[in-house]
């Protein structure tokens, strides 16, 4: 996007390098571990942020009193805020109606650095900066982002599986922003040109340069029970610690060297976590399965004051969360289920209001009706009930559900501008406080079908619909005189109705290759914006493309996103405008604009402990035809040399395994994996158990629990085709399908 306010700052810019790599290690068939870690960082101009300028409420202003006429400010609900201190109307104050497509005049942000800002970004060691001296010397977002994790897995002789997931990441962001999101240029500023200001600049410039480092480190153990089992169950416990280091400098229209938020200079917050959890299935008949859970957590929150780093807040939160299921299989292709659950998200406090000045306090509470440190938990409880199967010979799957839910205790953002001591506190404060209850309740599903050997179709749809209740709502008071004028209205943010529709193709091209071509279109429907429901986003829809080539090495193909190039609100909220003291204004996010190019990827083969013997004559193995429905009882499918995924003529028979296991009444399956003599005999052990697993993966797909699934590895033992060893023999490379139980050919 072109930035019509500061031409050589456009918005979008995006710089992103990542490097990552995973080893893995299964020192024995009961033990595996994986390492994975990744380095990336991102060099992004300014995001595609605009603020929509509201009018400045009566007895308001920005900095100086400027009042300019809002361009949003459509409508007076007749609140205070548009009021005469008489009680008579004055004009409009307020944004109503739909705000998509942005005419490009307002895309601007006024990305102008002055001489001191210039200053503090690339000079001094004795100037204070929490990430570095130069570390990002321009409007946008620098990042740098170290993750780390290791997961390992031993399973017990007797089917017991205990797995530790154990997890390191840090990183740091520095984020210079106009905090005004817009042509900040037009505002003049009262200052300039006042000897006490010398620095003053022409225009009014309000720029945030916020400086964090994010760790954290945590740490899961959890141990479960064998899945084939009527009893089963799952047991853990878990820990997590995380702190955040932030400095806030702001740049006001004074032109003065930027100066530290209050209380915001290290403001620095520990959050730890800590909790146990389980969850117990009980089978008592076929088919029929109970679940119930509960999880206990403990979350403490600790904020430690900018020049001490003693704790000046520290609280802790304690949740119980528990959760219900009972499914049935009603056949082998069709299973309804009910739930119930109660989520919760940890209360918190808001920082930047411990030891204000009262007179600064007041003026928050006038504009937010709250200057509370701390906020409770919001609490989640949710009812669901739902079917899914596959139909016509697995040619169709589809997934249909109904929920009804209930937000407790909602957690609400409001924003106040603020006039006192500007230069030493800041100007806006956004304050979170909890405020009533929303009803929520909805049907969503989705569905595949294989229409053409060559053809599947998909598609999604859902309605949302949301009402909030018992609310009391001080931005609703401001705006229409109405404490409770939000109750029986939507959230803001969440569209009542949504789909999707794709269509994916994919053939033999020639030789080794493939192609394929794949569409998709994506509806969103209305959201509002405000608590009110008086402004929101039209509905829209996203189109992507993309097509291309591929083997088993190789996928070669360009794409398109965004085809349609809209170019709208995606997202947005009535927020402030510093530059007219407004709260009434609208800041959202705009769409990526289409983005076409190529994309291209290469797979290496998989590291082989085999030593390369002379290569054969490749002999396909013979086509294993599909068996009627009454008298089929073991299939086989064959493999590439050092492979464990399926050929597409594996697939088809697998498919046809899987179709025909439900008219059988098949009770359990045996998957057993083999390989051919080349390589060691561990090696080769794992390698079949791959392509067992592969096999597994694929009837499972096709509709056939994991439950009455069995898988055996063998390794280079029970060959097919009697070999010495080192020998490549296709026939030996192979997975056999038996069906044990169901009813007797």
């Amino acid at each position: 996007y072109a930035n019509n306010a500061s031409p050589d700052e456009p918005f979008g810019a995006q710089n992103t390098k990542s490097i990552s790599a995973t080893l893995y290690a299964t020192p024995s068939d009961n033990f595996s571990s994986r390492l994975f870690a990744t380095y990336f960082k991102y060099d992004d101009g300014l995001s595609q942020a605009v603020t929509l300028p509201g009018a400045s409420p009566v007895g308001g202003g920005g900095f100086g009193g400027y009042i300019p006429t809002g361009y949003t400010s459509t409508c007076n609900p007749g609140g205070p805020s548009g009021r005469l201190a008489n009680g008579a109307l004055t004009g409009n104050f307020y944004p109503c109606g739909a705000f998509g497509t942005i005419p490009s005049g307002l895309i601007a942000s006024s990305a102008v650095l002055t001489k001191n800002e210039l200053y503090v970004l690339s000079t001094p060691p004795n100037y204070p900066q929490l990430i570095g001296k130069g570390y990002c010397n321009h409007f946008g977002v620098c990042s740098d982002n170290i993750g780390t994790h290791l997961i390992t897995d031993y399973d017990l002789d007797d089917g017991i599986k205990i797995s530790n997931i154990t997890a390191y990441h840090r990183k740091d962001v520095a984020d210079l922003v106009p905090a005004d999101n817009q042509n900040s240029q037009q505002y003049p500023n009262p200052l300039y040109g006042n000897p006490a200001f010398p620095l003053a600049p022409s225009f009014e410039l309000f720029d945030y340069n916020i400086q964090t480092r994010t760790e954290d480190y945590s740490t899961e153990l959890r141990a479960t029970s064998p899945q084939d089992q009527p009893f089963r169950w799952t047991f853990g416990s878990n820990y997590v610690h995380a702190a955040e280091t932030t400095e806030l400098y702001f740049y006001t229209p004074t032109g003065s060297l930027p100066t530290f938020g209050a209380n915001q200079r290290f403001g620095v917050v520990y959050a730890d976590s800590e909790g146990v959890f389980g969850e117990v299935s009980y089978e008592p008949i076929e088919g029929l399965t109970f679940t119930a859970g509960l999880r206990w957590q403990e979350d403490t929150l600790t904020s430690l004051g900018s020049s001490t780093l003693s704790p000046v807040f520290n609280h802790s939160y304690y949740s119980r969360s528990p959760r219900g299921s009972v499914e049935y299989k009603v056949d082998p292709d069709l299973t309804v289920y009910g739930s119930w659950a109660l989520g919760v998200r940890p209360g918190g406090f808001n920082t930047a209001l411990i030891s204000l000045p009262q007179p600064l306090i007041n003026q928050i509470v006038a504009q937010t009706g709250s200057a509370a440190v701390a906020y409770k938990q919001e609490k989640l409880y949710t009812y669901e009930i739902g079917a899914k199967g596959a139909f016509f010979d697995n040619t169709i799957r589809a997934n249909v559900s109904a929920y009804r839910g209930k937000l407790a205790d909602q957690q609400t953002d409001s924003t106040a501008l603020t006039t006192y001591d500007i230069e030493k506190y800041g100007g806006r404060f956004d304050i979170i406080s909890n405020q009533g209850e929303v009803n929520i309740w909805g049907i969503e599903g989705d569905a595949h079908w294989k229409a053409l050997p060559i053809l599947d179709l998909s598609a999604t749809a859902g309605w949302n619909h949301t009402q909030v209740v018992g609310s009391t709502c001080y931005a609703c008071y401001l705006v229409t005189g109405n404490y409770h004028a939000d109750d029986g209205k939507a959230m803001p943010g969440a569209p009542q109705y949504t789909f999707s529709v794709a269509a994916d193709f994919r053939d033999h091209l020639l030789g080794t290759w493939d192609w394929f071509a794949h569409g998709d279109l994506a509806y969103k429907g209305k959201q509002f914006i405000d608590q009110e429901n008086l402004s929101w986003i039209p509905a829209f829809i996203d189109v992507d493309f993309q097509a291309g080539v591929e083997n088993e090495s190789w996928s070669v193909g360009a794409f398109v996103k965004n085809a349609t190039d809209y170019k709208g609100l995606i997202g947005a909220q009535i927020s402030s405008d510093e530059n007219s003291g407004s709260n009434n204004a609208i800041r959202g996010g705009l769409s990526d604009p289409r983005e076409y190019g190529l994309r291209a990827k290469y797979k290496f083969g998989p590291f082989s402990e085999e030593t390369e013997a002379a290569p054969a004559a490749y002999v396909p193995p013979p086509v294993q035809p599909a068996k009627p429905a009454t008298t089929a009882r073991s299939y086989m499918v064959f493999f590439d040399f050092n492979k464990s995924d399926l050929t597409s003529q594996a697939v088809s028979i697998v498919d046809q395994a899987a179709a025909n296991a439900g008219p059988a009444k098949v009770t359990q399956l045996v998957v057993t994996g083999h390989t051919d003599t080349v390589g060691s005999d561990a090696y080769n052990m794992r390698l079949s158990r791959r392509r067992a697993e592969s096999v597994a993966a694929e009837l499972e797909k096709k509709g056939i629990p994991s439950s009455e699934i069995e898988i055996v590895a063998k390794g280079k033992k029970d060959l097919l085709v009697p070999t010495a060893d080192g020998v490549r023999e296709p026939q030996n490379r192979r997975v056999q399908i038996v069906y044990e139980g169901g009813a007797t050919s």
